[in-house]
């Protein structure tokens, strides 16, 4: 049977191998999700997670307000990682939520971004699971955001 190169089905069993890229769940003979499979799920998932609050604490760089950042590279617990992401949360929200940048001067205009809840939960993740990953996963976001 032919089917588009995109979309595949292969019989196994009781179950369906549906692919559109790649496997998303491999349920054949008791098998489950690759081991490797998970691992670059998972990369994947901490690489838009650092991406995305790099973005945010930019916003502070070209604000002018590098405590936060400072603060991220120099990191040494959670409760430091914690505080930071949270007050710069707070302000961003804030800043949105009234609809004033965070920086205005000098024909510059530095409006707030707020990072998704769902890259701030693979941060406390990283944390939880390796506290020395983590903190070197808070020391990219720190690196990333001052070369954005």
């Amino acid at each position: 049977m032919f089917f588009p190169s995109f979309v595949w089905f292969v019989y196994c069993g009781k179950y369906y191998i549906f692919s559109v890229l790649y496997i998303l769940r491999v349920e054949c003979w008791g098998g489950s999700l690759s081991e490797g499979v998970e691992r670059r799920v998972e990369e994947v998932e901490i690489e838009e997670a650092v991406k995305e609050l790099a973005k945010m604490f930019s916003r502070f760089v070209r604000a002018r307000m590098y405590t936060f950042v400072d603060r991220l590279a120099n990191a040494t617990s959670k409760e430091v990682v914690l505080s930071t992401v949270y007050e710069a949360l707070r302000i961003s929200r804030s800043a949105k939520d009234v609809g004033r940048p965070l920086y205005e001067g000098e024909g510059v205009r530095v409006d707030p971004y707020v990072v998704k809840e769902e890259y701030v939960d693979v941060l406390l993740k990283k944390l939880d699971e390796d506290l020395v990953g983590g903190l070197e996963l808070v020391r990219r976001i720190a690196v990333k955001a001052l070369a954005y």
